[in-house]
């Protein structure tokens, strides 16, 4: 769809979008949310610098007493019975660290800032900050695309202050770096820079692991979709990389069993989660799922899928989309794009019964590029229809 704004009307736009960006970063960084996951990434980081678990613990506990709030850094420790036992324990601490350090690229990215002269605390937020914005950035362009300036900028706007972007942008945890990457290798993808998509496809599993279950939908769909020669190896090589990613990255970090993962997340907090001997029975998974079901009436997951079937219901027909920079190249990519999210999602919460958000904003924001795709292309279809009724008057 051809953007109706003039070339200095785009640019301006662009200036105010990238200006509310820097606006809504600056809000994180002033506001970041001190959740415990902060403990186990800050413990990470120092275990490649000190092996041993007493040290490790020590210096963990006393970085974060001195960059923290006195308020925040007693929540941490005394929060819960687990916290408690944690911070006062360091062979429970050092137990959970396999929890953490498998997000092998987010601890190796706050290594490097940490290097670089950036306190821990500070280099977390940061990541999550400037990875929301720059995800928020690459919805706008993609959306431009479709929609044109004005439309992309508003939607842009109104996403950057909806709940899940509110938080992303403030937890300490990977999650909006796996955005950015899930997202931007999808985006690339679309552009026709196919290699450079696998790379940071790739590069999303060392961030958060369970981006695999994504990452291989896509790799699926990809293969499945019309495509220029070479495309299906690209595909092919894309999972593979990605599974490999996967199992080297856990064999590495040592990390405990989906059990163990399970009962940690939906039990119990598990202060020595090693040596745990429990097991997930039917009736402890459909608990667990019944206890998530109440959060479907305030999940953005579950409003967008809604309109999405809304969209689709209306007569909108999933047809194929190029970039008009690639047409006779590129996939069509709601049909390779929108598969994949969907089936994401259900598979994510499948695995892990949990309907939290942030777990899935990669996935909506690319719903939503998809919806804008079939509904650019409706408003094509409505301006020919009239034109060609037009003529026939004539």
């Amino acid at each position: 769809m051809a953007d109706p704004t003039s070339g200095l009307h785009r640019r301006a736009l662009r200036v105010a979008v990238l200006t509310y960006l820097g606006l809504l970063m600056t809000l994180f960084s002033l506001r970041p949310l001190y959740n415990w996951d902060l403990v186990g990434y800050v413990g990470s980081v120092l275990a490649w610098e000190t092996p041993q678990a007493a040290a490790v613990h020590a210096r963990t506990y006393a970085l974060l007493a001195r960059a923290l709030p006195h308020g925040a850094f007693s929540e941490l420790i005394e929060r819960l019975p687990y916290t408690r036992t944690v911070a006062r324990d360091p062979e429970a601490f050092a137990e959970q660290l396999p929890f953490y350090r498998v997000k092998i690229g987010y601890v190796a990215l706050l290594t490097g800032l940490r290097r670089l002269g950036v306190d821990l605390p500070r280099a977390v937020a940061l990541v999550s900050t400037v990875s929301t914005g720059a995800s928020l950035w690459i919805l706008f362009l993609w959306l431009e695309s479709q929609l044109g300036s004005g439309r992309a900028a508003w939607i842009t706007a109104a996403v950057g202050v909806s709940p899940p972007l509110l938080e992303l942008g403030r937890l300490a945890t990977p999650d909006a770096l796996a955005c950015l990457t899930v997202l931007s290798a999808t985006w690339l993808l679309t552009l026709g820079r196919r290699s450079l998509a696998v790379g940071l496809g790739v590069a999303a599993v060392t961030v958060r692991p369970d981006t695999l279950v994504f990452i291989g939908l896509l790799a699926a769909t990809w293969y499945c979709s019309p495509q220029r020669a070479g495309d299906r190896a690209r595909a092919v090589s894309l999972a593979a990389l990605a599974l490999a990613v996967y199992w080297g990255e856990n064999h590495w970090a040592q990390t405990y069993t989906w059990t163990v993962l399970f009962h940690h997340t939906f039990t119990g907090w598990l202060a020595y989660p090693r040596n745990f001997q429990g097991r997930v029975t039917p009736g402890t998974y459909l608990r667990a799922v019944a206890e998530e079901l109440p959060r479907l009436q305030t999940s953005v997951v579950v409003l967008f899928a809604a309109w999405l079937g809304l969209v689709r219901g209306v007569g909108r027909r999933l047809k194929g989309w190029s970039h008009p920079n690639d047409a006779a190249t590129s996939p069509r990519y709601p049909e390779v794009i929108l598969p994949a999210a969907l089936a994401a999602v259900v598979l994510h919460f499948l695995l892990f019964p949990s309907l939290a958000d942030r777990f899935f904003v990669p996935q909506c924001l690319l719903w939503l590029v998809c919806v804008a795709a079939m509904l650019a292309e409706g408003e094509l279809e409505r301006g020919s229809d009239a034109a060609s009724i037009h003529s026939v008057r004539v």
